[in-house]
């Protein structure tokens, strides 16, 4: 969580458009909807680095893409 939104009490949700190659890696995001204050930097930052199960094409592993919400929420 960015320092600054933290700091501002800043919440919501950053949506990203995912492409996820056969080996469940993300090769690009892209950001559809942000709400600023380092968050949508952060999201795509995070974004990059999450593996996933692969999409599936009679039976073998292929390419998809997939929008992907990152909620942000500050804890009490």
């Amino acid at each position: 969580y960015p320092a600054a939104a933290r700091r501002d009490g800043v919440e919501g949700v950053v949506v990203l458009m995912l492409t996820i190659d056969s080996a469940g890696q993300v090769t690009a995001a892209k950001l559809i909807k942000g709400i600023g204050h380092g968050l949508d930097e952060a999201a795509l930052s995070a974004a990059k680095k999450t593996l996933w199960s692969p999409a599936t094409l009679d039976g073998a592993p292929t390419r998809s893409t997939r929008r992907f919400n990152v909620r942000f929420t500050l804890e009490s």
